[in-house]
């Protein structure tokens, strides 16, 4: 058998034994340990930065939140006016339509925009 084969797993040599890693924490390290800024301004600092970032996000949740909301009502608006207008079929298209285009929208955001977050 050769010792790389990939068809047989758990591998029946013990290759991987001898192998080791240093165990490497960066908070551990001399390094980090001696340039990290330490102290009660940082601290400070650092709140007042979460907090900041806590809101903007709150902010932007809160309005992502209205808009998904102003834009289902509008579909279900739009849907009742065709349904009265013109009749079920007409109105279910003019539904699907929109269901399908909310959906593609929201999958070209999460492939393109969502890996970079």
């Amino acid at each position: 058998m050769k010792p790389f084969s990939l068809k047989i797993y758990p591998r029946p040599d013990t290759a991987f034994q001898e192998k080791t890693s240093i165990d490497f924490q960066e908070f551990k390290s001399n390094m980090y340990q001696r340039f990290y800024p330490r102290g009660k301004k940082v601290m400070l600092y650092s709140w007042l930065v979460f907090g900041i970032t806590g809101i903007f996000i709150g902010f932007y949740a809160f309005v992502v939140d209205i808009l998904v909301e102003h834009l289902v009502l509008f579909k279900w608006q739009l849907t009742q006016s065709v349904l009265t207008s013109t009749g079920i079929v007409s109105a279910w298209l003019i539904f699907l339509f929109f269901s399908v285009l909310f959906g593609g929208i929201a999958a070209v955001l999460t492939i393109y925009v969502g890996p970079g977050a």
